[in-house]
C-alpha cells in the first residue's frame, strides 16, 4: 500500500511539473526568440504571443515587430508553422509548412547610397564560415503584404508601395548541393501587376534561374512613378531588359532571365 501510495505521488507530480513545462513553454520560446533575434539584427524585437503545441507540432507567432528608429523596417500579424519534431531533437529545423500573413517591409532611404536598413543587410549579408543550420521547408505561404519605400533625400519626398504582395515557395533547403526549391512572387506596383517565378531555388549557396514577367503596357507607368519620386526624367531610367535576356550571375548570387509579356 505504501509502495502504491509512492507511486501515486510520484506520478501526480511527474503530471504536474510536465503541464507546468507545457504552459511556460511558450513563454520561453518568445523571450528566445526576442533576444536572439536582437542578438542577430542588433536591433529590438517584439512578439506580442507564441502558442506552440509539441503534440500537434504547430507554432503561431503574432504581433512581430522588429523596431529601431523611425518606422518599422519589417512587422507581420501572424505566422503559422507545422514541424517535424524528430529532426529537431537532432539539432535540425525541418519545417513541413509556414503561412506568414500580414508582413510589411518598410525601407526608409536616409541618403543618396543609405537605408534605414543597410547596416543590418550588411551584417546578414556578411560571409560565414563553415556550413549553415540544418534546414528544409518544405511549404512557404506569404499573403497580403505589402512593401513601402520612403525616399527622404527627394525634395518633396516621395513613397513608393507594393500591395497585394504573395509568395509561394516549395522544397528550400540549406543543404548543399540541393537546388530543387521553386518560388512564385506576384505584386502591384504604381497600378502594374508583376510577377517574379523562379526554379532551381538553393539557400546554400542561395541561387535560383528566375523568369520576371511584366506587362509590356504598363511597364512605362513603373518607370513614369519611380522618375517622379526620383526627380529625373523617365528617359534617364534605364529601360527593361530585351526580351528573355539574360543577366550573368556569381557565386551565391540569383541568377534572373527576364520576359516581358504581352496580352
Amino acid at each position: 500500500m505504501l509502495r502504491a501510495r509512492r507511486w501515486i505521488i510520484f506520478g501526480a507530480a511527474l503530471v504536474a511539473l510536465i503541464s507546468l513545462t507545457l504552459a511556460a513553454l511558450p513563454m520561453i520560446v518568445r523571450e528566445w526568440a526576442e533576444r536572439h533575434i536582437e542578438a542577430v539584427t542588433g536591433r529590438p524585437a517584439r512578439i506580442v504571443n507564441i502558442d506552440l503545441n509539441l503534440f500537434t507540432r504547430r507554432l503561431r507567432l503574432e504581433g512581430f515587430r522588429l523596431g529601431g528608429n523611425g518606422p518599422a523596417p519589417a512587422r507581420f500579424d501572424r505566422l503559422d508553422g507545422r514541424f517535424r519534431l524528430w529532426p529537431l531533437l537532432k539539432g535540425q529545423l525541418a519545417l513541413e509548412e509556414v503561412i506568414l500573413v500580414g508582413p510589411t517591409i518598410h525601407l526608409v532611404r536616409v541618403g543618396p547610397s543609405e537605408l534605414n536598413v543597410s547596416a543590418l543587410i550588411a551584417l546578414l549579408a556578411a560571409p560565414r564560415q563553415g556550413e549553415p543550420f540544418p534546414f528544409t521547408l518544405d511549404h512557404f505561404v506569404l499573403d497580403a503584404g505589402r512593401i513601402i519605400f520612403e525616399d527622404r533625400v527627394v525634395s518633396p519626398a516621395a513613397t513608393w508601395e507594393a500591395i497585394d504582395v504573395s509568395l509561394e515557395a516549395r522544397d528550400l533547403t540549406t543543404a548543399t548541393g540541393s537546388a530543387g526549391g521553386t518560388a512564385a512572387l506576384r505584386f502591384a506596383l504604381g497600378g502594374a501587376p508583376v510577377e517574379i517565378t523562379a526554379d532551381q531555388l538553393g539557400l546554400h549557396p542561395s541561387h535560383a534561374r528566375a523568369l520576371e514577367e511584366l506587362r509590356r503596357r504598363r511597364i512605362e507607368v513603373v518607370r513614369q512613378r519611380l522618375a517622379e519620386g526620383a526627380g529625373v526624367e523617365p528617359d534617364r531610367l534605364q529601360a527593361p531588359p530585351p526580351a528573355d535576356a539574360p543577366i550573368p550571375d556569381g557565386p551565391g548570387q540569383v541568377q534572373f532571365a527576364l520576359r516581358a509579356r504581352e496580352n
